[in-house]
């Protein structure tokens, strides 16, 4: 059964929690980071992606890379991300989380993924195949309001 007052007090708890850390926040690179869709190769940066996640960084998020990009296309992706002046403060895992995951199974937590699959994210655009890419002006509109209260609830 749903509990409003037990679900409220739990996000309450995880916040102050997380909020002594860095705010976890995860995105993925392939038409988030990107556009259009176009792995293995990267083509055009996805502005204002940078702008945006810099800003966060600075507020007091921690930014991590959750792609299914590895290997060499994870390194390449991480290399453009660096040539364009951002660097992840993580990479396919939250590091506050290592006490509870083994290093066979893991699961990167985060309490906001921006990701051109998820349901609801902004889009704009459509390539090739009908895809579009994480709209970051929408997304930097209905989210740094909510990561501000989220940061001053510590």
């Amino acid at each position: 059964m749903y509990n409003k007052i037990g679900n409220a007090r739990h996000m309450a708890d995880e916040i102050n929690d997380l909020v002594d850390k860095k705010l976890p926040i995860s995105v993925d690179f392939d038409a988030t980071l990107c556009y259009p869709h176009f792995y293995p190769g990267i083509l055009n940066e996805n502005k204002p992606c940078f702008e945006v996640l810099k800003k966060w960084q600075k507020m007091g998020c921690m930014i991590i890379l959750n792609t299914m990009r590895g290997g060499k296309e994870l390194q390449d992706a991480v290399e453009w991300c660096k040539q364009r002046g951002f660097v992840f403060d993580a990479i396919g895992r939250n590091p506050t989380q290592d006490k509870w995951c083994s290093k066979e199974v893991y699961k990167c937590y985060s309490i906001l993924d921006i990701d051109d699959r998820n349901a609801g994210c902004p889009l704009s655009g459509e390539d090739y195949d009908g895809r579009g890419w994480v709209n970051w002006e929408e997304i930097d509109k209905i989210y740094t309001p909510k990561i501000t209260r989220l940061l001053k609830k510590g």
